[in-house]
């Protein structure tokens, strides 16, 4: 039997056309992960809505399949990856609807979304470290005094004390800055041209 594509105008069909077919998403039925049920079954939802046909039926819905030509990536993101445009299809859907319309802007956003994220959470990995490796340091520094290991420095404590204090103050301010660019209009950080001039 020949794979065609569930939605309306679309002629996509296995063996004829260089695209690939997806089912329509079953709900998931999980005791040990009971956030996936109600996750499946508002996509399948939104999947069923998307395609907007009248004559719909449980056999149409698990023998048709949709084609990849209604995805902006060609296929359908992971069920837990909600803000994902392609969650459900919504390109070349044979009726226009302001709900369920998505571009490859919306996909481009996403990314960017992701990559701040990404880039965030190692910003804050490596503000740990750094923390943690001056603490260290600071920590062998007054071990080294305590057990009367001489060491070549002018500096005291009390002034390495200060400086590290200072480093802190410094990251701290930098951090602000770094969220206020990132939070302002001009969408400085966002600029692949910009390098800092």
């Amino acid at each position: 039997m020949t794979v065609t594509c569930i939605v309306v105008g679309c002629g996509s069909r296995g063996g004829r056309d260089q695209v690939s077919f997806f089912c329509v998403p079953d709900v998931v039925n999980s005791k040990y992960y009971p956030h996936l049920n109600d996750l499946s079954r508002n996509r399948r939802q939104r999947w069923i809505t998307a395609i907007r046909r009248n004559d719909i039926t449980p056999s149409i819905l698990r023998n048709q399949r949709v084609c990849s030509k209604h995805f902006i990536t060609g296929k359908p993101s992971k069920l837990e990856d909600v803000d994902s445009p392609d969650w459900a299809p919504s390109q070349n859907m044979g009726h226009i609807s302001l709900a369920i319309s998505k571009r490859k802007s919306d996909m481009d956003r996403k990314l960017r979304v992701d990559k701040r994220r990404k880039l965030a959470e190692e910003r804050q990995k490596n503000e740990m470290k750094i923390h943690t490796e001056v603490h260290q340091f600071a920590e062998e520094l007054a071990e080294e005094r305590d057990t009367g290991f001489a060491s070549q420095t002018d500096l005291t404590m009390e002034m390495l004390t200060l400086k590290h204090q200072q480093l802190e103050f410094a990251a701290e301010k930098i951090s602000t800055l770094e969220r206020k660019l990132k939070n302002s209009p001009l969408g400085l950080m966002d600029d692949p041209t910009n390098d800092g001039k």
